[in-house]
């Protein structure tokens, strides 16, 4: 595919890798989430089982008062064989309780060491002394499963509708400069 903008021609190509969507997602975290957001560092979920799995972030939206667990994948991944366990795994740990808590602590360390979060925060009302209530009643709500992908598999979406969660898919192309 080519677009053109200013008389300059842009031609579509293809990610390399998942890692590389990742580092594009990560990087400009603040277009799809805004600035009143708290990226957490990577880190394992377990379920009451043992089982474990690493989103590719953890967001939590103070403004809007929504989670996320972002999950990167390539269209070219299949939904049932890969997509679908990694997010149920995901999932299933956060239904423990633990999980959550451990997300609580991560995220007021985050806060704690932003001084340029926690003034925006205060734009919104949240003092430092209601940190972590806000966290609380934000992280003990259900999250939103955020799917930036290069290209939607065809059953993604009749899969993600079984979920009994919010889930929001987000198509990334990438461009560059025609010769």
């Amino acid at each position: 595919m080519l677009l053109t903008k200013d008389n300059v021609t842009y031609l579509k190509v293809a990610f390399s890798s998942e890692e590389e969507i990742e580092g594009v997602i990560l990087d400009n975290i603040g277009l799809p989430f805004g600035d009143y957001s708290c990226l957490l560092p990577k880190a394992k979920l377990l379920t009451l089982g043992g089982k474990g799995s690493v989103p590719d972030g953890v967001l939590i939206n103070f403004q809007t008062k929504e989670w996320f667990i972002i999950e990167v994948e390539r269209g070219v991944h299949r939904t049932r064989e890969h997509i679908a366990p990694q997010v149920s795994k995901q999932l299933t740990a956060l239904a423990n309780d633990d999980s959550r808590e451990k997300l609580i602590a991560q995220a007021l360390v985050e806060v704690r060491q932003r001084k340029e979060l926690r003034e925006l925060l205060l734009e919104i009302g949240i003092e430092d002394i209601t940190i972590h209530g806000e966290l609380q009643s934000i992280l003990f709500k259900p999250p939103v499963l955020a799917l930036p992908v290069d290209e939607i598999p065809d059953d993604l979406e009749e899969w993600a509708n079984t979920l009994k969660i919010d889930f929001r898919i987000w198509i990334l192309e990438r461009y560059i400069k025609g010769l």
